[in-house]
């Protein structure tokens, strides 16, 4: 009888220890993967400001694993941007691949988050019609 106490005792703190062990796993912050889940922790891994004109021009380079690009039009004088986002090293730039009709387009005076799930880690490309100042910040 008193071993088989004993083993019924093991047992169970075995099982309660296994059941804290998944727990403590399932409650530890998750790692990102390229993707921004929601509950997910990121950091800032870059911060720039820079002039987006009329001739096309590289605004984030390819990365692995970021989680999302911020980009805020911050001039005040109302210049949206067009932009395109690529995920390859032969993304080849052309006179039709992003022109001021052809792209995304992101209004004057914003800031908008966009997920890399959705638009990549690729090297992305901007043009404006007037000269524009915009901030680039890059989480991963």
């Amino acid at each position: 009888m008193h071993n088989m106490k004993t083993l019924q005792i093991i047992s169970v703190s075995i099982t309660v220890a296994i059941i804290a062990v998944i727990i403590t796993l399932l409650c530890l912050p998750k790692q990102t993967h390229g993707e921004s889940f929601t509950g997910s922790a990121s950091v800032q891994v870059t911060a720039s400001t820079t002039i987006v004109g009329p001739g096309v021009q590289q605004i984030f380079p390819a990365k692995i694993g970021c989680t999302a690009r911020v980009i805020s039009t911050v001039d005040g004088t109302g210049t949206g941007i067009r932009f395109i986002t690529g995920d390859s090293a032969s993304f080849v730039l052309s006179s039709t691949t992003l022109t001021n009709v052809v792209g995304l387009h992101q209004a004057g005076s914003t800031t908008v988050t966009y997920n890399s799930g959705t638009n990549g880690c690729g090297r992305w490309f901007a043009i404006a019609t007037a000269s524009t100042t915009v901030t680039l910040v890059e989480y991963q």
